[in-house]
């Protein structure tokens, strides 16, 4: 899970990601947390 210590925003605005597979759920945990910082960045 994603929450406010990644995105900066309220702990309603969090992001699941669910899978069977250990490492497509890392490699998707890194993607997500790389395109939030980069979100951030821009504000």
């Amino acid at each position: 899970m994603l929450g406010p210590e990644i995105s900066h925003s309220n702990a309603s605005e969090i992001i699941a990601i669910c899978t069977d597979h250990a490492e497509l759920s890392g490699f998707a945990r890194e993607y997500f947390e790389y395109l939030l910082k980069d979100v951030s960045k821009v504000k």
